[in-house]
């Protein structure tokens, strides 16, 4: 029986010795990243809200003028559609 071409050769599929030693080696790391964690000392200060709304209105500069400019050519593509 003739084997199938998209079985990959036994030489170049890991073995269960190789994924276990994988497997090993990933228990290892995620148990010393662990251990650093519970090593850490460091506590951010942080402040319960750092914006506050503010009682007076912003001011953005130019708004008016992208308004006006938003009219017109709401304008011109109704006068457009009008022809």
């Amino acid at each position: 029986m003739p084997s199938r071409p998209s079985q990959l050769p036994p030489s170049s599929s890991p073995s269960v010795r190789d994924l276990d030693r994988a497997a090993k080696l990933a228990q290892a790391r995620a148990e010393q990243d662990y251990s650093e964690l519970l090593e850490c000392t460091f506590q951010p200060a942080l402040r319960p809200s750092t914006q506050r709304a503010s009682p007076r209105p912003v001011v953005v500069r130019g708004l008016g003028r992208h308004l006006e400019l938003q009219d017109l050519a709401k304008k011109q593509r109704q006068e457009a559609e009008e022809r």
